[in-house]
């Protein structure tokens, strides 16, 4: 049995953000959008934001 999250979680969501992050178009824009969570979320939230993208890309 696969668990899929519903569409209210907070790993919905965040699965969700990572592939919108990694259709950006080019490293400049990924950076910007990252930047802006940055400002936004603090460092936390960008750095889990950002190493989720990484593992994401490197699949």
């Amino acid at each position: 049995m696969v668990y899929e999250p519903g569409t209210d979680s907070e790993e919905f969501r965040m699965a969700c953000e990572v592939r919108y992050v990694i259709g950006l178009g080019g490293r400049e824009a990924r950076r910007a959008y990252l930047d802006g969570v940055r400002r936004k979320r603090g460092d936390e939230g960008a750095d889990m934001l950002e190493a989720a993208v990484k593992e994401a890309w490197n699949k």
